[in-house]
């Protein structure tokens, strides 16, 4: 009888041990499979820093051209409006010198790009006076 309970109790510590071992194998195995997966987030965390790293200097030079065409494009609108504006004045100027000159109505409007409003009444106060 002795014998069997020796027997029995190294059954039973073969059977804990096998069990323990086997837990242990689990493990290892997860944590195997934990490094794998760490290590795959790491490159996947640092493939996207880079990434956003170029987002944000993309942003950042398309950002500065923004603001280099939007001050270009202020600077135009402000050009062309005082050019218009000296432009009048010389299509009147020329306009003016055009009646002096005896040209009528119709050659100020082809000319000058003038309406026919306009050119009337640069012809009638600068027109020659006809004797009458």
């Amino acid at each position: 009888m002795p014998q069997s309970n020796v027997m029995i109790l190294f059954a039973a510590w073969l059977a804990v041990a096998l069990a323990g071992l086997g837990v242990l194998f689990a493990e290892w195995r997860a944590v195997r499979r934990l490094r794998r997966t760490q290590r795959e987030s790491e490159r996947a965390l640092t493939l996207l820093t880079k990434q956003t790293e170029s987002a944000v200097a993309m942003s950042v030079r398309v950002s500065q051209r923004l603001r280099r065409a939007e001050r270009l494009l202020a600077w135009s609108c402000e050009r062309v409006g005082q050019l218009e504006l000296r432009n009048e004045g010389r299509s009147y100027d020329q306009a003016i010198d055009m009646v002096r000159r005896g040209a009528d109505a119709g050659r100020l409007i082809s000319n000058l790009g003038l309406t026919r409003g306009e050119a009337e009444l640069v012809t009638l106060l600068h027109g020659r006076r006809r004797a009458g």
